[in-house]
């Protein structure tokens, strides 16, 4: 009789015995994923002052194989399985977050002891969310941020350019928009029309397989971007398309008008490429406009350059840019750009669009774009010093 009740006193003591360990190997496991955070902060130090080593050896070597990897397997994918599976996980954090937090104000709230762990608890998972996307973000892509600038590698000299400078490459890029517009499809509003989406984006992929043939920094597997499911919420947010390094996927905002949706997905086909900087992935976009004979998507790539040159023209000289409007623009081009201007004004008054422009701007800045959001506009320095290489820049 005493052994029997002997054997059903040990019983729990077990269960708790069992319960401890496995909460000691849960608690190092969480130890383990804790030791990333710095890691992570780490990355930028290892990497900052060595490009041409990054330049040859990640991106050059490792992150060819890995970005072909990961596209491989995500490109069968319909969707932008990358972008659901953040989501997915964000909304499962977000959510575990707050029930423990429900469960710590409205539990048991005389047991303070309890109370702080949980709390504790919350700290160190965010933390490991943290760590583990931002150690991600590294290895996939992010440590291209180091590389050797592209200026260098096309041995372009980026400076500051006058008025009259800024001047003759607008009037260039408008002159080739004007006869190219001519031999694109236009829609019954006379604006113009890109016809199938799939097949245009296909010749991205076409462009850029003529652009590695000649370069070695784009000689890599690309696959076409994908039309976004949320492109309706990429609106809102003012995102023309993004880039996701973890799966190597292209999702491209098709709710857009049409004439930046080609110029949209081979900015973001520049960054699977392994080029960070918004300047540059937006300068190999209009790079790229020489390797296709597809006029539209020749006319989406100059149209998209012309509109950030044409804003720099209004801003240093407005007197210099009205004169270039109103006798090299044709009635085609305007109305193109009309089109563009009443989508950004359907979502001027929207704050998702002020939400969507301070994550980027923090996302730019902490990629190692001190410029934020700006840098975008910083892709008009390469293309003067592109046409002030080639001659033919008038000063």
């Amino acid at each position: 009789m005493a052994r029997k009740q002997e054997q059903k006193d040990n019983k729990p003591r077990k269960k708790s015995r069992e319960r401890d360990r496995l909460t000691a190997k849960y608690q190092l496991l969480r130890l383990f994923w804790l030791l990333l955070i710095p890691l992570g902060f780490l990355w930028p130090r290892l990497a900052g002052g060595s490009a041409e080593g990054v330049e040859n050896i990640y991106s050059g070597k490792i992150y060819p194989v890995i970005s072909r990897s990961l596209a491989f397997v995500s490109s069968s994918i319909p969707i932008s399985i990358g972008l659901a599976i953040l989501l997915g996980l964000t909304a499962v954090f977000l959510l575990t977050v707050v029930v423990r937090l429900f469960r710590m104000i409205f539990g048991k709230l005389i047991n303070k002891r309890r109370n702080r762990i949980r709390f504790y608890s919350i700290l160190i998972s965010f933390g490991i969310f943290f760590g583990v996307l931002v150690n991600l973000f590294y290895a996939f892509w992010g440590m291209n941020t180091f590389r050797r600038p592209l200026s260098d590698t096309l041995c372009l000299d980026i400076r500051q350019y006058s008025a009259e400078e800024l001047a003759s490459a607008c009037r260039i890029l408008a002159c080739r928009a004007a006869e190219l517009r001519e031999n694109v499809n236009e829609d019954e509003n006379g604006v113009y029309d890109l016809g199938s989406i799939e097949d245009e984006l296909n010749e991205v992929c076409n462009a850029y397989a003529l652009l590695g043939e000649e370069r070695k920094e784009f000689c890599n597997k690309v696959y076409p971007a994908k039309p976004g499911k949320l492109s309706a919420l990429f609106s809102k947010l003012n995102m023309a398309g993004i880039y996701v390094p973890f799966t190597a996927e292209i999702s491209i905002n098709v709710d857009q008008p049409d004439l930046y949706i080609l110029a949209g997905a081979a900015h973001e086909t520049a960054h699977y490429f392994g080029f960070v900087p918004e300047a540059e992935a937006g300068f190999i976009a209009f790079m790229l406009a020489d390797y296709t004979d597809d006029p539209a998507l020749e006319y989406s790539l100059i149209m998209n350059a012309l509109v950030y040159c044409g804003n720099a023209l209004c801003a240093k000289s407005p007197a210099l840019y009205g004169e270039l409007r109103a006798t090299v623009y044709t009635e085609g081009m305007l109305r193109d750009l009309g089109s563009y201007r009443e989508y950004i004004a359907s979502y001027e008054d929207d704050p998702a669009g002020d939400i969507g422009e301070m994550i980027n701007d923090t996302y730019l800045k902490y990629s190692g774009q001190s410029e934020g959001v700006q840098s975008y506009g910083l892709m008009v320095d390469y293309i003067l010093a592109y046409y002030d290489a080639v001659g033919l820049l008038a000063s």
